[in-house]
């Protein structure tokens, strides 16, 4: 099945493919690693956070890699 996510910040539109027993599945509290392993890193976020990959990339450009590793 093909689900449509638009950004929050970009409001572009997203189409992804899925299965759609793994959608019931997430929808139902699966993990989004656990449902949709074969979707790349920034679908996944897509869904998660709604933020597209260019638009988490300019989002959070100003955090450095050792905020991230001192949290």
């Amino acid at each position: 099945m093909t689900i449509v996510v638009p950004c929050f910040s970009c409001h572009k539109e997203f189409s992804l493919n899925v299965e759609a027993e793994d959608f019931y599945d997430w929808r139902e509290g699966l993990s989004v690693q656990n449902a949709f392993p074969y979707l790349p890193d920034g679908d996944r976020e897509l869904l998660i956070s709604r933020t597209c990959g260019v638009c988490w990339d300019e989002i959070f450009s100003d955090v450095e890699e050792d905020e991230f590793a001192s949290s």
